[in-house]
């Protein structure tokens, strides 16, 4: 970056200094290292209870658009239409 010890978040909005068309995906979540972020094994174990819960709850479908079967290729191989989900809440049977 052009000044990296300078505090200017303005660089990170669209049409701002960064807007050079890298892929805005491409940066780590929680760092790496000797001083990656601390609470990464708790949003870890969080996000696991959060989405088993939902697992549990919830019927999950995906909804199909034509970019379904293309991939995009950025830290892993991800779907182009986001993988769109819908969410309903599961019928007990009694």
């Amino acid at each position: 970056y052009p000044d990296p010890e300078s505090f200017i978040p303005e660089r990170f909005m669209p049409g701002g200094a960064n807007s050079d068309g890298s892929d805005s995906k491409n940066w780590l979540v929680f760092g790496a290292g000797a001083h990656k972020c601390i609470g990464q094994s708790y949003v870890y174990h969080h996000m696991c209870a959060t989405i088993g819960t939902a697992a549990g709850l919830m019927d999950w479908v995906h909804e199909k658009t034509p970019e379904s079967e293309e991939i995009q290729i950025i830290a892993t191989l991800f779907p182009k239409d986001q993988c769109r989900l819908k969410f309903t809440p599961r019928e007990v049977d009694q």
